[in-house]
């Protein structure tokens, strides 16, 4: 298993929701889990289409919280917003500025099959909203609030797909 890079076609695709969990599943996303702690840049989130897998779930490990998100739905509580940089194993080396909701409200059915709800702030809700991004075929990039602020690292020159990107946007 690999995490899939710009412009792999997957990572622009909407994602099937799951009905069921198989053992099969668990081993996937504990491989997930892995996966992205073991990367070059360690990750905090990891969605199904980021591994070539079409279907609606999302592996998040951040401090405390460790936790599969099937099917998750959210919504923002209250109206307040805030920028920050995020950066994406899918689009390796570019770091940018995003404007998230500050505080959400998140259902999804957890690895066990039992449905729960969370209310979110902070980075854990970024990351979330980013995460479930990626199940709509939505990349961090795609919402870049000022291009002229982008940090590239070296890694990012290793990707041609990334290259490509840059050049899209240099002035």
């Amino acid at each position: 298993m690999e995490i899939r890079v710009i412009p792999d076609e997957i990572l622009r695709m909407k994602t099937k929701k799951m009905k069921d969990i198989s053992e099969a599943d668990k081993k996937l996303f504990e491989d997930m889990f892995t996966l992205m702690k073991e990367n070059e840049v360690e990750g905090v989130g990891l969605a199904a289409p980021q591994v070539g897998v079409p279907r609606r779930f999302v592996v998040i490990e951040l401090d405390d919280f460790r936790e599969v998100l099937i099917n998750p739905q959210w919504e923002p509580m209250g109206k307040e917003k805030d920028e920050d940089i995020e950066g994406c194993l899918s689009v390796p080396g570019v770091y940018g500025p995003v404007e998230r909701f500050k505080k959400i409200r998140v259902s999804f059915t957890d690895a066990l099959g039992e449905k729960r709800t969370l209310k979110l702030d902070g980075l854990l809700a970024r990351v979330v909203q980013h995460e479930t991004d990626h199940l709509d075929g939505i990349l961090f990039i795609d919402k870049i609030t000022d291009w002229d602020r982008i940090e590239v690292l070296p890694l990012a020159l290793r990707y041609p797909g990334v290259v490509d990107l840059l050049k899209e946007h240099e002035k």
